[in-house]
């Protein structure tokens, strides 16, 4: 066992010499190979830092072909190395290259390299919090606000008395809504480190306001949603009364009784104690539809089929559709039953299906072909 420990120590001798001296040598050849002067002649001084980045040691960036000088290769192989390093190097490499990357304000390599830096999982408790410190800075940067949050987090679980990190989870509480959240942070950084800070004291007075206004608002909004309930009550109370079946109706108590899926349709709602629907009708012959928003129960088709008829839609280019020419007709899945323009809206709903809370009639020509093979089916 001894032996075999002594034979791995002297490969990893030996490996370690060769790297150095192939580190010499490419260091010689690179003098070696640097542009012939005279003895007198220096760098022009405008010219010192290009010359000096041609030489891996002080590269900044990547030649402009893409190929890694061998040496610059070896050293990042190095520094990255899970056998030439602890889990606690590998982290704090990722945390450096992470921490560059964020200077020249590129967040997104940046946040690559920190998680590099948390997979090593360190024994380093303070260097762990500062990776997610780190990353959850980064995120921020980018609007990424339940990312930060989510590092901002780990970092005070990790590092309880962490200014930085309980500094940046109170800012993006806010950006989140948190406000209640962002408050207790605010009262625990002035409270235990920074009792006179600007910054913390602004954050906090803006949180209070917000606080304020979103607990207003929520008060506003169950007042409504408890007025929606009593009323919904008494107009399911209401439609039960005339007989009308709504069918495949979804709505809830405290939502509004309408169709759900158009935004432009009004709900049933009362006036006085009578009931206004809105109404749809269908053109077969032109594969269209129109809407009467508020068509009282009161009211005759034939009154509110010559308002929608007084000028002719654009779909309507012979001009044939008017009161005196059209047919409506009900349909539900048993049969077709002709209307009567006469009629009232709340008389011809007696005993009806109504689907989403918008009865549908078709709307045809007399006599068309359309309205002959309707009625044949």
């Amino acid at each position: 066992m001894d032996n075999k420990s002594a034979r791995s120590e002297k490969f990893e001798t030996e490996e370690v010499r060769e790297l150095a001296e192939k580190l010499d040598r490419e260091l010689e050849d690179y003098i070696l190979n640097l542009e012939k002067r005279s003895s007198n002649e220096a760098w022009p001084e405008d010219r010192w830092q290009e010359e000096m980045e041609k030489h891996p040691f002080f590269m900044t960036k990547v030649p402009e072909d893409g190929e890694i000088p061998p040496l610059l290769q070896g050293l990042q192989e190095l520094k990255f190395s899970p056998e030439e390093n602890t889990p606690e190097d590998l982290a704090r490499a990722y945390k450096e290259d992470g921490n560059y990357h964020y200077k020249l304000k590129k967040y997104r390599i940046a946040i690559l390299c920190y998680t590099e830096g948390i997979k090593q999982r360190s024994n380093d408790v303070e260097l762990n919090g500062h990776l997610y410190n780190n990353r959850a800075a980064a995120h921020y940067f980018l609007g990424n606000y339940r990312s930060c949050y989510n590092d901002c987090k780990c970092a005070v679980r990790i590092l309880p008395l962490y200014p930085k990190a309980t500094s940046r989870l109170a800012q993006v509480c806010f950006k989140l809504g948190l406000y209640e959240e962002c408050i207790s942070n605010c009262d625990l950084l002035t409270l235990e480190n920074e009792p006179e800070n600007k910054e913390i004291l602004e954050l906090r007075k803006a949180a209070t306001k917000k606080k304020k206004e979103k607990e207003c608002a929520e008060r506003r909004n169950n007042l409504l949603e408890k007025k929606i309930a009593i009323e919904n009550k008494k107009i399911l109370a209401a439609i039960k009364e005339r007989k009308i079946k709504l069918v495949d109706q979804s709505v809830k108590e405290n939502e509004e009784l309408g169709l759900s899926n158009d935004l432009l349709a009004k709900k049933v709602h009362f006036c006085g104690e009578r009931l206004v629907w809105p109404v749809l009708l269908l053109y077969p012959e032109y594969e269209t539809s129109d809407i009467i928003e508020n068509f009282h129960e009161d009211h005759t088709f034939e009154e509110e089929l010559s308002e929608i008829f007084s000028n002719f839609a654009d779909w309507d280019v012979d001009h044939k559709y008017s009161v005196n020419t059209i047919s409506v007709y009900y349909e539900n899945e048993k049969n077709i039953k002709s209307i009567n323009l006469s009629a009232t809206l709340g008389a011809v709903l007696v005993g009806k299906e109504v689907e989403n809370g918008m009865p549908s009639f078709l709307v045809l020509l007399k006599d068309s072909a359309t309205e002959k093979k309707l009625l044949k089916r």
